[in-house]
């Protein structure tokens, strides 16, 4: 049975589309290693990871022409840096819980704070909720599928689902995270793709026009003819205002403007271990043509600033405290100010962020602005927010608003 899925509000989780679907049936000859291989074995005293599911014979053991591990063979192979900016498929058991969590701002995706999956190779493996951080792979903004995920769930005892994930690790939003956890969000596992979950294939639909971006011009089929080249295989598409780069890979901020789609693509044969690399593609929906192009694995020079934005104290009748940010005459960034915004990733240079108050356009209310100049090095770690109170004016004060 296939379903399709679609756009699903600010947290739109797209579905991917694919020359090859997930089957059941042993892997397709030509690809390799086979269901039933091992992959070269790392320098580790722990077991040799596992390909092809060995709990439950009908799980898929091909997606995307890749052979399918086990989630103790993915999780050895991400412990081993295996999959830094490079794609593996797993299969295995997943529950989703809604959890009860206290109250942290500014949490990066990648910190899996209060996420609430488990993920494993049997059906009691992923029972019980087992705190705040099960250590599953990560469901973000851009995964495709990734809302069938949220089907399998149940205050404090999901029901377990056999699903197969495309996923990677190393992602560029790791820096998003403080220094001292850093290393723990490059070593999560991102969802790239849910492929198939509960016996469904999940396939892609063109976005649904009530939740996706405003005034999209291309259709996927055409976003999919700029983004894949000959030899390529889609991963993921995902259009977003290019002002929210940040939210799926900020590397290519300030290289948009207006609508983009943000495009995954594998981009070159399996290694004997079924991985194989990929590309980060970024298209403008204006004409179609690609802005910029960057490997998945991301570049050992990449230090960005770490920035925290936040807001105190506005009381008015209506309206959100918002923000830009402008590189000269370009805006890089821009959103909603408050302890939701994850924390902003800038390369190295000077910058003004604006604060303003964003009211309805039915309801326009001229509220206080104040503008920060910023300059951040390569590495910094720094907080500033926009303070409305008192007075109703607006000045940016350096430092955090929690402790």
């Amino acid at each position: 049975m296939r379903v399709a899925a679609g756009f699903v509000g600010s947290c739109l989780l797209l579905l991917a589309c694919t020359t090859q679907a997930p089957t059941p049936s042993p892997t397709s000859p030509g690809t390799t290693p086979s269901p039933s291989a091992t992959p070269t074995e790392q320098p580790t005293a722990q077991p040799t990871p596992t390909v092809g599911p060995t709990t439950d014979t009908g799980l898929p053991t091909s997606i995307l022409g890749l052979p399918v591990y086990t989630v103790a063979g993915i999780n050895q192979l991400a412990a081993s840096g295996a999959l830094d900016g490079r794609y593996a498929a797993v299969a295995g058991y997943w529950a989703q819980y809604a959890l009860p969590c206290p109250y942290m701002p500014h949490q990066p995706p990648l910190s899996g704070f209060c996420y609430g999956g488990k993920f494993g190779d049997t059906p009691e493996s992923v029972q019980g909720a087992g705190g705040i951080d099960g250590g599953a792979p990560l469901a973000v903004m851009e995964t495709v599928g990734g809302n069938r995920l949220w089907q399998f769930s149940a205050p404090m005892g999901g029901t377990a689902a056999r699903v197969a994930l495309i996923v990677h690790s190393a992602d560029a939003r790791s820096w998003q995270c403080e220094p001292a956890r850093r290393a723990d969000c490059a070593s999560r596992l991102v969802i790239d793709r849910v492929a198939w979950a509960d016996d469904e294939e999940v396939v892609m639909d063109q976005p649904d026009p009530n939740t996706a971006p405003a005034d999209l011009h291309l259709t996927l089929d055409q976003v999919i003819a700029a983004a894949v080249q000959p030899g390529q295989t889609l991963v993921l598409a995902y259009p977003l205002k290019a002002t929210r780069m940040n939210d799926v890979d900020p590397r290519f901020a300030a290289l948009a403007q207006g609508l983009a789609w943000y495009v995954r693509v594998i981009s070159g044969p399996a290694d004997p271990d079924g991985i194989v690399p990929g590309v980060d593609v970024l298209v403008d929906d204006s004409n179609g043509t690609v802005i910029s192009t960057l490997p998945l694995e991301v570049d050992a020079a990449y230090h960005p600033a770490r920035v925290v934005l936040d807001s105190n104290g506005w009381e008015g009748p209506v309206g959100t405290a918002a923000f830009t940010i402008s590189k000269g005459t370009t805006v890089v960034m821009a959103g909603d100010l408050g302890a939701q915004l994850a924390p902003l990733n800038l390369e190295a240079g000077d910058y003004t962020v604006h604060a303003f108050i964003d009211t309805p356009q039915a309801n326009p209310v001229a509220g206080p602005t104040c503008d920060l100049e910023m300059s951040v090095a390569a590495g910094d770690d720094v907080a500033f927010y926009a303070d409305f109170a008192g007075s109703g004016d607006c000045s940016w004060k350096a430092g955090s608003l929690f402790p």
